[in-house]
């Protein structure tokens, strides 16, 4: 369902690399929440006429009215965009090029727009199909960005709020690449450390409250250090992975009064009487608080039943347990397995979730612990924890995949038997 768009409401989008379903998704992530306008960092990816007519459909059909804007990444069609243009072009009623070194207001917010960044695959390219040099940022687009944040122009007055990018700046890239594999990747390619000087330029001159980027494919919130102590770094997620939107609420104030949140898709599963069947599928939105990196103390959670639970219901949910695995096939089961295989989590899911955790330091021991769950098929521990309410239990929503595998109701039903052997 729709919420009213908010005019104050502004999602951000990370990489969609012309993915249809990402594009549907993030849009129906956007709208649910009530965002009036949506800001795509780059490699949006769609360019063709018949594809934007699409677009434009899939919009329509969700919010008319919304105000979608685009800046370049590194993988488009450049034969169709011009990153120079010295005005914004509208590629269909509600889609609009944002090329590089524009300012403008959105939501009472002062924003400055450079995409590019560079391919590190490009040997593998064919230039003028789909590898093209404009993708570079120049130093003319970032002296054309810096003088832009310095002139008032329209409704764009005072200093820049936010500035949006495709490519990030030198220390919130030190800090992406402890967690992503893909930023990994760009970390010693020349071009791509060139490009992130001209951020580190722009960001010194401008000093923005906030800066919003994807091309690392993480999500990732943090002030950054050194002279940019008062710049929030917040790098996007791609396509469908949670952290690709990022909303916020500008309440029509000042960047102090600003609100973030990160809203993300869960599947729930509606079962039958003795939770032997699946009667419906549906999807539901949660949000989730734009949470820097930093120290989370776990201890274990409190049960998921209370004690004035009634004995009969805890004891239904008991019956039903294995009835559940039984019918998704999911859980404890009996027999031989092969070596490193897991009954929840496929082995490669459960390196990707370790790998993850352990890449920041801050978080070892909650690493270990989870892994630990994780190797021992410790489902009660998992789920009961997922489940817990308590902020300090977001980290593990934020990176186990499992509410999306199973929905909550089943993980209610873990949790419970995890309850019951509490009591």
């Amino acid at each position: 369902m729709n919420a009213t768009p908010d005019p104050n409401r502004i999602a951000f989008v990370g990489d969609l690399h012309d993915n249809i379903d990402a594009f549907i998704h993030t849009t129906d992530l956007a709208v649910s929440v009530g965002a009036a306008t949506i800001i795509q960092t780059g490699d949006f990816g769609f360019h063709r006429p018949a594809d934007l007519e699409l677009l434009q459909i899939i919009i329509d059909e969700r919010d008319p009215g919304v105000d979608y804007r685009i800046i370049d990444g590194n993988h488009e069609d450049f034969t169709l965009l011009t990153p120079d243009a010295a005005e914004p072009a509208a590629l269909t009623r509600s889609i609009t090029y944002m090329p590089r070194g524009l300012r403008t207001t959105v939501a009472g917010a002062n924003m400055l727009f450079l995409g590019g960044a560079t391919s590190t695959d490009r040997q593998w390219r064919t230039e003028g199909v789909d590898w093209f040099p404009a993708e570079h940022i120049t130093d003319a687009q970032v002296d054309r960005a810096i003088t832009a944040a310095g002139t008032s122009t329209g409704t764009a007055t005072g200093p820049v709020d936010i500035l949006v990018t495709h490519e990030t700046g030198s220390v919130a890239f030190a800090a992406l690449a402890h967690n992503s594999p893909h930023a990994q990747t760009k970390e010693s390619d020349p071009l791509s450390q060139a490009d992130r000087t001209r951020i580190d330029r722009v960001l010194t001159a401008v000093h923005p409250r906030v800066h919003v980027h994807g091309h690392h494919h993480a999500r990732f919130a943090a002030p950054l250090d050194g002279e940019l102590t008062d710049t929030l770094d917040v790098s996007l997620a791609k396509e469908t992975d949670d952290g690709s939107v990022v909303v916020l609420d500008t309440h029509g104030g000042d960047p102090d009064q600003w609100t973030w949140s990160v809203p993300v898709s869960r599947t729930v599963f509606t079962y039958n009487d003795d939770q032997t069947e699946v009667l419906d599928t549906q999807f539901t939105i949660d949000t989730l608080p734009l949470r820097a990196w930093a120290q989370v103390e776990l201890p274990w959670p409190e049960p998921a039943l209370p004690d004035s639970t009634p004995r009969q219901t805890v004891e239904s949910i008991t019956s039903n347990y294995m009835a559940l695995q039984r019918h998704l096939g999911r859980g404890y089961k009996e027999g031989h397995r092969g070596p490193g295989s897991h009954p929840v989590l496929s082995r490669r899911d459960a390196l990707v979730i370790r790998k993850r955790l352990s890449g920041h330091p801050e978080w070892t021991d909650v690493a270990a612990e989870f892994h630990r769950w994780l190797v021992e098929d410790d489902l009660d521990a998992l789920a009961t924890h997922l489940l817990d309410p308590d902020p300090r239990f977001d980290i593990y929503r934020d990176f186990s995949p499992l509410p999306q595998m199973w929905g909550t109701p089943a993980l209610q039903l873990w949790a419970a038997q995890a309850a019951r052997q509490h009591h």
